[in-house]
């Protein structure tokens, strides 16, 4: 059972303990609030289940997951014109909330000040504080112009950096999905993390600073 696989079935262990016995899983405790952060507080623990925060490594384990169960249905998909990234990241919002329904996950937001969005917001409904926020780029390769890959990937490490308050403050994350060994050896040179999964796919991580 692989990493990924193990934590998953931690997450459901929990869940299901928490459910009979009405205990809480601990939580992360934000050390400070950001300047300037919106006063949304997300479930009220009083009311029920508190809510979960997520942390960046914990994401990326849930993806490599998702996308090994999901190998068939990306293979299916990625040859498809016209993209397949908003696919993904609704399968990916959607594979959290299976998880675990009191994360928080919403995808095409508005964090830059203008018309641009993120692909992904995690844990603003289960925290007031800013730096308990990730904004994740996603990436996925289309198959019709691979060598546009690393061009894109990159565009998304600057585009992270321009997020505005509050969010500028929140963790960054580019996660590309890639469906070329090449490519994702190239990647790979270039300094980036690389996850194989089951030498078919491969997801490059970044993680702004």
């Amino acid at each position: 059972m692989s990493r990924a696989s193990k934590y998953v079935a931690a997450l459901l262990e929990a869940r299901a303990l928490r459910g009979s016995r009405g205990e809480p899983v601990p939580r992360q405790t934000p050390s400070a609030p950001a300047p300037g952060a919106p006063a949304r507080p997300g479930p009220n623990p009083s009311q029920g289940t508190p809510p979960m925060i997520m942390n960046i490594d914990t994401f990326v384990q849930v993806v490599e997951q998702w996308a090994r169960e999901s190998l068939p249905a990306i293979g299916r998909v990625w040859p498809l014109r016209g993209g397949w990234e908003e696919w993904a990241q609704a399968e990916i919002a959607g594979y959290i909330n299976s998880i675990d329904p009191s994360y928080s996950v919403e995808r095409e937001v508005y964090l830059f000040g203008d018309d641009r969005k993120a692909d992904l917001l995690i844990n603003q409904g289960a925290s007031q504080w800013a730096p308990d926020w990730i904004v994740v780029e996603l990436k996925c390769q289309c198959p019709h112009s691979p060598y546009a890959f690393a061009a894109g990937f990159n565009k998304d490490k600057t585009k992270i950096t321009e997020l505005v308050e509050p969010y500028s403050s929140a963790q960054k994350l580019c996660l590309g999905i890639c469906v070329d060994g090449r490519t994702l050896e190239g990647m790979g040179s270039m300094g980036y993390t690389i996850i194989w999964i089951e030498k078919e796919v491969g997801l490059v991580v970044y993680v702004a600073r």
